[in-house]
């Protein structure tokens, strides 16, 4: 195989003009703002709004039924209360029911929605575009996602946060702790960020919210209410160092199908992955020989087609900030990460009396990422990765040859993009290559 390939680079320049008009059913509601406030005595995550710090601060009520019948006010009200320290936002939501017995409980996979559920979300660069989100289940079952825009959203996104759900006479409780190293926000004295909550009755199909979004809206964030008070919290971010190491042991009862070599009997491996925060809205990822056994197996697809199969993006390190390299022109992607890694696209031409191995992925040396947004909205991403060259043994009845199927192969992009005029319009430039 010819490892000499030339570099491919692809360079656009770009201008998005989206202008967010009133909806034709309801006329936008005025912007709602609540004020939170600080306190010394944080409470225990344990579902039960018992803790003393639950009698401070205010609590907001007054949800808009969003579904089925938008405008009208809900069958049964829900209650909110924030607060916070230095290191964390707390959220306190009682969903007032008719009795236990009406609550709709229901034990699901993380992620997965699943009976009467509430949840908070949070514009966090006010960008108006993007937001972290993070739901309860009556169950107690975590879900988070990200806002991308346009009614887009990205639930391989997992953050590190606590939450329970609780019960009491006539109402269902959600407590939850969200560290502010988890969100990515700019660095100023006063925060004003965008705040949506909302309240899922499964048992009537009903939706619920704080700050009533239209329906028919054309995009989300856009609408959110306004969380202010939070003042003089970290900007400086944390290091977080994860090495690994594994190995595999395979018997070596030799390969029925391969009768001339026995498998490989030890495969040993370790690597490291680091998370550097370089401020309160840049982030630093990067990795060594990464492990992504724990990550979520992908379904079964037969492609009959001459095109590839794209799947869902899981690796963490890749997730971290890929909405900023997201950029599509219709169904054409300007970039795709599960390029980076992935099996070896030749094949050697082999008789039928002959055998061969491949390794199922290319080996990822090492990768580094920059990502975030500025306080004027110009969001930035880095990325650079080296995959190793990777060979196929072909057995024949006399021997056994390695052949090159995948060569040394540099992955870099870069990617900003400006907001402007309250993030109605943006412009920017994408830059990618794969040197082979």
């Amino acid at each position: 195989m010819n490892s000499g390939i030339p570099v491919l680079a692809v360079f656009c320049l770009f201008l998005i003009t989206d202008t967010f008009g009133s909806t034709d059913s309801l006329a936008v509601k005025p912007k709602r703002v609540y004020i939170t406030q600080r306190t010394e005595h944080p409470p225990h995550i344990d579902g039960n709004l018992d803790d003393p710090c639950w009698n401070e601060g205010v609590w907001a009520s007054d949800f808009t039924q969003q579904q089925p019948y938008e405008g009208r006010k809900p069958t049964f009200p829900t209650e909110i209360k924030i607060l916070y320290d230095y290191n964390n936002l707390y959220v306190a939501i009682r969903c007032y029911e008719w009795g236990p017995e009406k609550i709709r409980s229901i034990f699901t996979r993380r992620d997965e929605f699943g009976g009467d559920v509430t949840g908070i979300a949070l514009d966090t660069y006010h960008d108006k575009e993007t937001a972290f989100e993070f739901n309860l289940t009556a169950a107690g079952q975590k879900i988070d996602l990200k806002h991308k825009g346009h009614f887009e959203f990205d639930q391989n996104w997992n953050a590190v946060w606590d939450g329970a759900a609780g019960r009491e006479d006539s109402a269902w409780t959600a407590e939850m702790r969200i560290p502010f190293s988890q969100l990515r926000y700019t660095n100023k004295e006063e925060q004003v960020w965008g705040m949506h909550i909302w309240r899922w009755l499964d048992r009537k199909n009903e939706e619920s919210q704080w700050q009533l979004i239209p329906f028919d809206s054309p995009a989300m964030v856009y609408l959110f209410g306004e969380l202010r008070g939070i003042k003089n919290i970290r900007t400086s971010r944390q290091i977080e160092l994860l090495p690994y190491a594994s190995a595999k042991y395979i018997p070596d009862h030799g390969d029925q199908h391969n009768p001339y070599g026995p498998t490989k009997t030890g495969i040993p491996s370790a690597g490291l992955d680091a998370k550097i925060g370089l401020s309160s809205n840049f982030t630093l990822d990067a990795t060594i020989n990464p492990d992504f056994g724990q990550v979520e197996a992908d379904p079964s697809v037969l492609n009959l087609t001459a095109f590839e199969t794209f799947y869902q993006e899981k690796r963490p390190f890749f997730l971290e900030g890929n909405e900023i390299f997201e950029y599509n022109l219709d169904d054409d992607r300007m970039y795709y990460s599960r390029r980076i890694g992935q099996a070896p696209q030749f094949v050697p031409d082999i008789k039928r009396d002959h055998y061969t191995r491949s390794p199922d992925n290319s080996t990822i040396l090492g990768a580094a990422k920059i990502t975030g947004k500025t306080a004027n909205g110009m969001s930035v991403g880095i990325l650079e990765s080296v995959t190793s060259p990777e060979t196929a043994t072909v057995y024949f009845p006399s021997e056994n040859i390695d052949t090159t199927v995948a060569p040394l192969t540099n992955y870099f992009l870069a990617r900003i993009k400006q907001d402007k005029n309250e993030a109605n319009t943006s412009f920017g430039a994408i830059f990618s290559s794969a040197n082979k």
